[in-house]
C-alpha cells in the first residue's frame, strides 16, 4: 500500500516540472504594441509567481513521500506543507488577477480593429484568452489537490489512513496533478500561437 501512494504522489510531478521555461519570441509591431507589452508582462510576472510555487510544489513532493514511507505519516508536517503550498497559490492568484485584466484590455482593443489588421489582432486575442482560461484551470487543479490531499490528512488523523477512500483522495492528488500540467502545456501552446501572430 505504501508503495502505491509513493507512486501515486511521484506520477505528476515530471509533468509538471516539464513547464517551467517561459515561451518566448519575437514581437513586432501589430498595432496593439502597448496592450501587448502590457498583457507580456503581467504574462511573465504571472509566471514567475507559478514558478515559485512549482519550487514549493516540488519540495512538497518530497516530504510527502518521505511520510508516506513510513509507518505512520506524521501529518502535522503534511499540514504545514499544504498551508505554505496555498499562500504560494495566493500569490499566483493575485498575478492571475492582473493578466486576466491585460487580456481583456487586449481583447477589447482587437475588436477596435478594422481589416486585417483586425482579424489578426482578434486571432491574438483569442489565444491569449485561452492562454489565461487554462492557467485558470491550472490554478483551481492545484488548488482541488490541496483540497484532496487535506482530506487524505483527515482520514489519517481519523485512523482510516489505509482505507480505500484515503487511497482515493491520494490518487485524486495525483490526478489533478496532471490535470494542471495539461493545463500548463495548452497554455504554453496557446500564447506561442499569440506570439507568432503577432508579427
Amino acid at each position: 500500500m505504501q508503495a502505491s501512494r509513493f507512486f501515486w504522489l511521484m506520477t505528476g510531478i515530471t509533468l509538471v516540472l516539464l513547464f517551467f521555461l517561459i515561451t518566448s519570441g519575437c514581437v513586432e509591431n501589430s498595432g496593439l504594441d502597448s496592450e501587448w507589452d502590457e498583457v507580456r508582462a503581467s504574462k511573465e510576472s504571472h509566471r514567475s509567481s507559478l514558478n515559485n510555487y512549482l519550487l514549493v510544489y516540488t519540495i512538497g513532493i518530497d516530504l510527502w513521500n518521505i511520510e508516506l514511507d513510513s509507518d505512520t505519516p506524521n501529518t502535522r508536517i503534511l499540514r504545514t506543507q499544504i498551508m505554505r503550498e496555498e499562500t504560494f497559490l495566493m500569490d499566483v492568484a493575485g498575478k492571475h488577477l492582473l493578466l486576466s485584466s491585460d487580456v481583456t484590455l487586449f481583447s477589447e482593443a482587437a475588436n477596435s480593429l478594422d481589416g486585417r489588421d483586425g482579424e489578426a489582432a482578434t486571432a491574438i486575442a483569442w489565444d491569449l484568452r485561452l492562454y489565461d482560461q487554462e492557467m485558470w484551470n491550472a490554478q483551481n487543479a492545484f488548488i482541488g489537490r490541496l483540497s484532496s490531499l487535506t482530506r487524505y490528512i483527515e482520514e489519517v488523523e481519523a485512523g482510516r489512513g489505509e482505507s480505500r477512500e484515503a487511497i482515493a483522495y491520494l490518487e485524486s492528488g495525483n490526478t489533478l496533478s496532471q490535470d494542471a500540467a495539461s493545463a500548463i502545456s495548452r497554455a504554453d501552446a496557446a500564447f506561442a500561437r499569440a506570439e507568432a501572430h503577432h508579427t
